[in-house]
């Protein structure tokens, strides 16, 4: 049920956030822009202890996304509203831990880590009489978090850790440069929030459950360009 909610939680707030853009997109100074670049989880999220709870675990990961510009004005300030897709696996060190920990002859499936950020918020624009502007923006996030399972297969016995949909909300923050009017590079942070987890224990009939939480937090350095 949980997972369901969420889901459709997801799929109402982008079909809404769709409708609002292609009902301002009329107006001719409205854009959109698609980004794509590497992901770096930072603080708990890119924490490698095993042995402490709060740490994620995560690798550098993928990120890509689309974001739709709204102009208020001639002096560059503009809305923006975006949807991201960032995946992250297990860090190789990680990995390479829980092998050890395991010995060879456990075949492990690692979790892999889904965040799907949709974010709105203000977009400042400075140009300048070169072919390079500069431009910040800030903004409100809710995010929506997704783990794969983990599964363990020891001697033809095998456990797997599922874990529910999480969501919460946090804060983005970006600057970057654009050239000629087009091809932006940019620096964003992503302070995604602390998302609590259900996880669950399965091993053939038996199941357990695992209450945890997560703080998640990214940078990405990435390279947009407008979409027609």
């Amino acid at each position: 049920p949980l997972k369901k909610t969420v889901t459709m939680r997801l799929i109402n707030l982008s079909i809404t956030m769709l409708a609002f853009c292609i009902s301002l997109s009329g107006f001719g100074q409205s854009y959109f822009t698609a980004h794509i670049g590497p992901s770096f989880p930072t603080a708990d999220f890119g924490d490698e202890d095993l042995s402490d709870n709060d740490a994620g675990n995560a690798g550098i990961g993928l990120n890509a996304g689309i974001t739709y510009y709204y102009p208020l004005n001639e002096n560059g300030l503009s809305l923006f509203a975006g949807v991201d897709v960032m995946y992250n696996e297990l860090s190789k060190d990680v990995k390479d831990d829980l092998e050890e920990i395991f010995t060879q002859e456990t075949d492990i499936t690692f979790r892999k880590f889904i965040n799907i950020p949709v974010s709105a918020g203000l977009n400042f624009q400075i140009d300048t009489q070169s072919d390079v502007s500069l431009f910040s923006k800030i903004g409100l996030v809710a995010n929506f978090l997704t783990i794969t399972d983990e599964e363990y297969e020891i001697e033809n016995e095998k456990f797997r850790v599922e874990t529910d949909l999480a969501n919460s909300f946090g804060l983005k923050i970006e600057g970057g440069i654009i050239l000629k009017g087009k091809t932006r590079i940019s620096a964003s942070y992503y302070g995604l929030g602390t998302h609590d987890l259900d996880r669950e224990i399965v091993s053939g009939i038996e199941r357990g459950q695992i209450d945890e939480e997560i703080n998640i937090s990214m940078l990405t350095l990435t390279v947009g360009f407008p979409v027609k």
